[in-house]
């Protein structure tokens, strides 16, 4: 919840996570010597794994992760 004021002049977006930051990626970075299917991704952040798959699409896009049908892994 934000106040008012803030939502009308705009200064939540700042608060925004940063993808780097994201639950999936913290993850990820923790446990780089191994890669991960998105479903045992979700398991271990618990989210939902249209969730987990969205954010790994647009970390891939960032190049951050590298994927490798049906894995995911952090790019050291």
């Amino acid at each position: 919840m934000i106040k008012r004021k803030d939502f009308i002049t705009g200064n939540f977006k700042k608060r925004a996570l940063k993808r780097e930051e994201h639950p999936i990626a913290m993850y990820l970075k923790k446990m780089v010597n191994f890669a991960f299917k998105a479903s045992e991704i979700a398991k271990a952040v618990k989210m939902t794994n249209a969730g987990v798959r969205s954010m790994l699409r647009k970390l891939v896009i960032k190049k951050l992760v590298i994927h490798k049908v049906p894995y995911f892994a952090w790019k050291k």
